[in-house]
């Protein structure tokens, strides 16, 4: 396990109490490389589940790699679909987009096609989260050849 409790002095007020860590993952997730192509660049889609949390605004997000209209023979598009936390001191929509993108093309050196702003319900039923034994963060709809 990464993050998980820490046993070091408080950076705040210097007592040495268990801190609890807010990005606690799975180290076995991360040891996996998950590498696929997408849109000519060799991508670690790992990659997504530490540049989205990392974004406090962002609430819930998936991933769909899919072909443009259907084609199997068609170039690779990127969508992400993310909810916005409500409610909360948050920076503008289009900030939020903007950073997000250009955080991807730093990181990751590819574009996303699209960015879908939705509700919190529609992302979490995109994901499966009541239906699903396992979330479905990173959708591969693209055909197999």
């Amino acid at each position: 396990m990464e993050g998980g409790i820490r046993y070091e002095p408080c950076p705040y007020c210097g007592r040495k109490v268990p801190i609890i860590d807010s990005l606690i993952s799975r180290v076995s997730e991360q040891k996996t490389l998950s590498l696929t192509k997408v849109k000519g660049t060799l991508v670690d889609l790992n990659q997504f589940y530490t540049i989205l949390p990392s974004i406090p605004e962002i609430e819930e997000w998936q991933i769909v790699l899919k072909k443009e209209q259907n084609n199997p023979f068609g170039g690779d598009e990127l969508h992400i679909y993310i909810s916005i936390h409500e409610g909360r001191r948050v920076r503008n929509k289009d900030a939020i987009l903007k950073h997000l993108e250009k955080v991807i093309l730093d990181t990751m050196e590819i574009a996303p096609t699209a960015i879908h702003v939705q509700t919190l319900d529609q992302v979490t039923h995109a994901l499966g989260m009541e239906t699903q034994l396992k979330e479905l963060r990173v959708l591969d709809l693209r055909p197999k050849m």
